[in-house]
């Protein structure tokens, strides 16, 4: 009978040599696991800030759409003592409306100063 030859999965021992190399492999893949881990963590958080900004951002106009308004700083002109003296007229440059307020102690001592 001729020998019959097969391949079985059995246990082989690595020498001294085999150890060494599979130790530099080992920290080669180690150093290349913990950059590929940092990068994935930088664009992750670069991400993370993109998608709070827009997340902001839609939460900002929902907000203007759902209100109607928002408030902005608007151009002014004041018309001291007017309608009365003591009052101030505020008149918005943008759209014309105005409304009348009382004059603060600081504006009717301005008064003095003014021509």
């Amino acid at each position: 009978m001729r020998p019959e030859k097969v391949s079985k999965h059995l246990k082989y021992t690595f020498d001294d040599d085999e150890i060494k190399a599979l130790s530099y492999d080992l920290a080669r893949d180690t150093r290349e696991l913990r950059s590929l881990n940092e990068a994935k963590k930088e664009v992750m958080a670069d991400f993370t800030g993109k998608i709070k900004a827009k997340e902001g951002s839609t939460d900002r106009t929902s907000e203007q759409i759902a209100n109607g308004y928002e408030y902005r700083m608007i151009s002014c002109e004041i018309e001291y003592d007017s309608p009365k003296l003591g009052e101030k007229t505020m008149i918005r440059t943008d759209s014309g409306e105005s409304w009348v307020e009382d004059m603060s102690e600081s504006e009717k001592q301005g008064e003095l100063f003014r021509e």
